[in-house]
């Protein structure tokens, strides 16, 4: 049988050289040889986020719309790479970006795995086979124009940061501050024995402990918000190193005045684009705040974890929603899941801040070489504190509710209430109450009666009520404080 005789099999790649040698592409794709060759290389680790990858379609849309106002490129070169970009932001294109974290520490094949896409896009959209060698617009020489790596992907990077805290965690942190002021105002008037150190210790409203976690929520998330300040500082135009090679006079601007118009965030250039090519510090100073919010999370869930703790034979002053069983051997347990689970995802966020800093020092010389650990890990933690603040509060803490009995049983038997006394009595004197009703096992009111203090003063000044909020002015009070302090004196 002759050659031509022979059955034709159909191939299932195309074929591309260049100056690297050749490389099969699978058909069907619409990525090229750089993204194909990032996979023979590496090929380990899950793709970027679609956050990620979004962000930086929006940087290559506003640098075309730059290139088009610098006269560099076509304005019909600029419709092409901007109707692939949307398309790309709104999800048409998601399996065609394979390239993972691990690769080149700019994100090199990132970047080219993008630009062959939004090359791609555009010449099948005009006409183009998708397996033909890509003639409409070139991947480097146009959509790539007056940008590197070194530049985009930081860009991205923070483009994608500042909207992940905007539009993920800072309105979850809010929805669990608004969860926590309404529980706060709900148990206002709800005294209960306080405790420091895990030890008794006086009064305070169950509200106020609510408020409390609420306020600091707030303070977190206001750390948060200042942290989009230095993220908002770009490096696009910079190219390279930050010398702004190859790149048109007022590209800079221009790129940044259109992800500021595309995003409605104001962004500004970044006045030293050295800077901000060669470290990444603004995504250390971000991550910390997010960092320090899931340590400030971890130690509230860890409070209501006690609080809740029993339901016999813990504290039991909080009830928790019930939500399914606790144990597979135990039967009717319940188990605090909710909080565990915000615990935990809590950690993760405090480990991953630790490789954002150690990305931040592969800032050797003129470039960092960690941004694509920093930008995946960062996208995470803003992810997992976002879900994080939702689920607890639509699913534990709109749903606690108290033990009041339990409540009132503590706050009859804490001895720090004795407090209250020694504006009258003396430090000295309270303590001894305080030691004598525990030694004894009789109530604090026995024991001072016991040791001389009359049963009007104690019932006067020993009123939990009193302790958290005076019903008195403090003018009245101090009078009515020196007045029962005299009374005592001249009894002793």
């Amino acid at each position: 049988m002759t050659d031509k005789h022979k059955p034709q099999v159909k191939e299932d790649f195309r074929i591309r050289k260049d100056a690297f040698g050749e490389v099969r592409i699978p058909k069907g794709v619409y990525y090229d040889k750089e993204t194909v060759r990032w996979m023979e290389k590496f090929g380990i680790g899950e793709p970027l986020p679609f956050a990620f990858i979004s962000a930086l379609a929006l940087v290559k849309k506003a640098c075309a719309f730059a290139n088009r106002d610098c006269g560099v490129i076509t304005a019909k070169q600029t419709t092409m790479i901007a109707k692939a970009c949307d398309a790309i932001i709104a999800g048409n294109y998601t399996g065609q970006f394979p390239v993972s974290t691990f690769q080149s520490g700019s994100g090199t094949y990132t970047n080219m795995n993008m630009n062959e896409v939004i090359a791609h896009i555009a010449h099948v959209s005009h006409g183009g086979n998708l397996d033909d060698e890509i003639t409409i617009i070139h991947p480097n020489d146009i959509v790539n124009r007056s940008q590197s790596t070194n530049d985009v992907f930081p860009t991205a990077m923070y483009v994608a940061s500042v909207l992940a805290l905007q539009k993920q965690v800072i309105p979850s942190i809010t929805q669990l501050v608004d969860v926590f002021n309404k529980k706060g105002k709900e148990y206002a008037k709800v005294i209960k024995a306080g405790r420091t150190h895990l030890m008794d210790a006086v009064p305070i409203s169950v509200g106020m402990e609510f408020d409390g976690w609420g306020s600091r929520m707030q303070r977190a998330e206001k750390n948060i918000t200042r942290s989009i300040d230095t993220l908002s500082i770009l490096p696009i135009g910079g190219t390279a190193l930050g010398s702004e090679i190859n790149t048109p006079d007022g590209f800079a601007q221009l790129a940044v005045s259109y992800i500021s118009q595309f995003t409605g965030h104001a962004f500004i250039p970044a006045p030293n684009k050295f800077v901000d090519i060669s470290s990444h510090d603004p995504m250390v100073e971000a991550s910390f705040a997010l960092s320090n919010t899931a340590l400030t999370l971890d130690t509230i869930t860890t409070t209501i974890r006690y609080l809740a703790s029993g339901p016999r034979t813990g504290l039991g002053e909080l009830v928790m929603p019930t939500a399914e069983p606790g144990s597979s051997i135990m039967p009717g347990k319940v188990n605090p899941s909710v909080l565990e689970a915000v615990r935990m995802a809590c950690n993760a966020i405090e480990g991953k801040h630790e490789t954002i800093k150690l990305a931040n020092r592969s800032s050797e010389q003129d470039m960092n070489t960690g941004k694509p650990i920093m930008a995946v890990t960062f996208l995470e933690s803003a992810e997992l504190l976002a879900s994080s603040c939702q689920l607890l509060a639509k699913k534990c803490i709109a749903g606690i509710t108290l033990n009041h009995a339990v409540i009132q049983k503590y706050l009859a038997n804490t001895l720090m209430t004795v407090t209250a006394l020694t504006p009258v009595i003396g430090y000295a004197q309270a303590a001894k109450i305080a030691v004598h009703a525990h030694k004894n096992n009789i109530t604090l009111r026995e024991a001072a009666i016991t040791l001389g203090v009359s049963a009007k003063v104690y019932d006067e000044f020993v009123d939990p009520r009193k302790m958290v909020k005076p019903f008195v002015s403090g003018i009245k009070r101090k009078s009515s404080l020196k007045k029962a302090a005299d009374s005592e004196l001249s009894r002793s």
